[in-house]
């Protein structure tokens, strides 16, 4: 099923308007079992795989007659790859020339399997040309391939000799991207498997850097430079060198980026940058900076999309750093009004949104457009059902459950939320995983160990506090999710504190 939700996705995403091999039996009083399971796909209304089957097919996922629609539906959305339209305005130029490429390649060589070498020649023809303007060698080297075969079939001794001479040309370009690409993705093989191993090539990713560079500028291949700058990125975060992050983000944008996004020619999908910019700024806490960065990149992605969602996230996350509450309420109440596709989102979106209103209730209590169908007190008090599976997720609840009961002066519900909270803390305030949660952590302990008394709490507090201050956020939400940085929460705690 799960297959078959992606391809559903894809198709619903790049589908053109009239998708005759599905949708031509929808307006019909009976469409076939396939294509009642292609809208339910669609419109993604079940809970689950069984309960799909039980309303199309009333009975279970292991009937016969289920498994054939499920294959046969697979084959006619497989089909619908040929029919995707990536000509609408979210793609780059550069995207639009990928699928060009690969589809017109695809023709050329059925119109020669078929007989009909002239016009296989002409749009192979084509396609070499948009291929080596755009960078995709192998394409170009395998259309070359096949037309120079043709010219030996049609005893076309000097063009054959002339296309041989420009097939050694292309096929150096393609060598060397090949190889490239090979180290890079050997690289990215260590990055991805582990903090340990991404470590241990940190040395081999600056080595890359420069050969990328020098073969850029040796044989003028700009693909070579943007994987460049890219790797500088990887880097960045696995040596938590912010600043060099947002300074490669800034060179690919002023390298290569247009005015109007879908202009762009490269290898570059200009959310993929924003993203790393973005995240850069918040964890470096410059609230301010990231707002700018993203009210002048207004039109980033389009409403509904993934990418959307991402971006309006941060934005909320920037906008509560910044202090900006009204403002980070209006866009969760967008957040929450838009409708995501269930299968785009990652799993915990949805309890992400649930924890930031939360926060945002107990700091703006009269936001009536934040209370629909949410029990604000009943929530603070009993931790939902949500929290289960994300540690990160539960901590952030927990701690704004404490600062609720000291507000309250529910001294011995405060106590039992503290003890929830103790296992979550690193004794020695290790920097791996959650230095700033153990050090709120520690600080929460205080408050009681010192029997609330305010002037000893801030002179015992007041190395934390600096801590907090002088460290970064984390990058990794699974690790320390804060919806408001630590340190502005330690302010809500302490001043003005209750008697």
């Amino acid at each position: 099923m799960d297959e078959l939700r992606k391809l559903v996705g894809i198709i619903k995403k790049h589908g053109q308007r009239s998708l005759q091999i599905i949708e031509r039996e929808y307006k019909t009083k009976h469409p076939t079992k396939d294509t009642q399971l292609y809208q339910a796909l669609v419109s993604d209304d079940f809970e689950s795989e069984e309960d799909l089957v039980k309303k199309i097919f009333r009975t279970d996922k292991n009937d016969r007659n289920y498994k054939i629609t499920k294959t046969r539906l697979k084959e006619k959305l497989l089909n619908n790859l040929f029919l995707l339209d990536y000509h609408k305005s979210d793609f780059t130029e550069f995207q639009r020339a990928e699928y060009d490429c690969l589809h017109v390649f695809h023709q050329g060589k059925i119109l020669m399997m078929e007989g009909d070498s002239e016009n296989a020649v002409r749009i192979l023809a084509h396609a070499v040309k948009k291929a080596i303007r755009f960078g995709f060698y192998s394409i170009a080297y395998s259309s070359l391939l096949l037309i120079r075969k043709q010219y030996a079939i049609w005893g076309k001794n000097s063009m054959f000799e002339k296309l041989t001479e420009r097939i050694s040309k292309v096929k150096i370009k393609m060598l060397i991207q090949e190889d490239f690409e090979e180290r890079v993705q050997r690289i990215m093989a260590s990055v991805s498997k582990s903090h340990n191993a991404a470590l241990s090539v940190r040395d081999d990713i600056v080595k890359l850097i420069n050969k990328l560079k020098s073969a850029s500028d040796k044989n003028g291949m700009q693909c070579l430079d943007i994987q460049a700058e890219k790797l500088k990125i990887i880097l960045g975060w696995i040596n938590l060198e912010y600043n060099s992050i947002l300074e490669a983000c800034e060179y690919l944008e002023k390298k290569y980026f247009q005015d109007d996004i879908t202009q762009i020619s490269v290898d570059i999908y200009p959310g993929e940058i924003y993203k790393h910019a973005i995240k850069s700024y918040h964890v470096l806490k410059e609230y301010k900076a990231g707002l700018d960065y993203l009210s002048e990149r207004k039109a980033i992605a389009k409403k509904g999309t993934c990418d959307w969602y991402w971006l309006e996230e941060y934005k909320l996350l920037l906008l509560l750093g910044n202090g900006q509450l009204d403002e980070a309420a209006n866009v969760l109440v967008e957040l929450k009004s838009c409708r995501q596709s269930s299968f785009e989102m990652d799993s915990g979106f949805s309890d992400r949104l649930n924890i930031y209103r939360l926060h945002l209730l107990y700091f703006l209590p009269d936001e009536k457009q934040l209370y629909w169908g949410f029990h604000w007190e009943e929530l603070i008090r009993e931790h939902p059902d949500f929290l289960n599976g994300h540690r990160s997720y539960l901590v952030s609840y927990l701690i704004l459950q404490y600062i609720y009961f000291l507000r309250k002066v529910e001294i011995s519900e405060l106590r039992e939320t503290l003890e929830l909270l103790k296992p979550f803390s690193t004794e020695h305030l290790s920097r791996k995983n959650n230095y700033r949660t153990s050090i709120l952590i520690r600080m929460l302990e205080i408050v009681s160990e010192k029997n609330f008394d305010h002037e000893a709490i801030i002179d015992r507090c007041s190395n934390y506090s600096k801590k907090l201050k002088d460290s970064r956020l984390n990058p990794d939400m699974d690790h320390e999710f804060e919806v408001i940085p630590y340190e502005n929460l330690w302010a809500e705690i302490h001043d003005p504190y209750p008697d």
